[in-house]
Order: C-alpha cells, then sequence, then structure tokens
C-alpha cells in the first residue's frame, strides 16, 4: 500500500498522523526499510562467504560476485 493509498483509505493510522499534523512520516519509513533491507542482505553475504566453493559452484555464483554486491552503495 502506497502513502496516498493509506492516507486516502482513512484507516486510524492516517488519522492519528493528520492530527499530529505529520506529513512527512514516509521519509523515516523508508529510511528504516533501505537500513532493515541492508542488514538483511549483509547477513545474507556474510552467509554466502562462509559456503564452501563446492556450494558456491552449485548455486552458479562466485566469490569475487559476492564481493562485488558488497561493494555496491547503501542507498
Amino acid at each position: 500500500m502506497t502513502r496516498h493509498q493509506f492516507a486516502a483509505a482513512g484507516g486510524l493510522g492516517a488519522r492519528l498522523l493528520r492530527a499530529a499534523g505529520i506529513q512527512g512520516w514516509w521519509l523515516p519509513l523508508h529510511l528504516l526499510r533501505c537500513l532493515s533491507r541492508r542488514i538483511r542482505h549483509r547477513k545474507e553475504y556474510e552467509h554466502l562467504q562462509d559456503l564452501p566453493d563446492y556450494l558456491l559452484r552449485d548455486i552458479g555464483i562466485s566469490r569475487t560476485e559476492i564481493e562485488e554486491r558488497i561493494q555496491r552503495p547503501f542507498l
């Protein structure tokens, strides 16, 4: 559900946000989602790095690909 759909739905959360005068609530939420995704990806990469080479070959990735993915920008 997008923020516009959420606000249009008129749910309790949307009414509370409007009553509190919070217009830009989606920005902190977006940042939290980005941070959460980054932490999740980091854990997945660490797990992949712990796998032996023969298992990495089975799933079709190399250690250099793992390293390249880790170096991607945060946002």
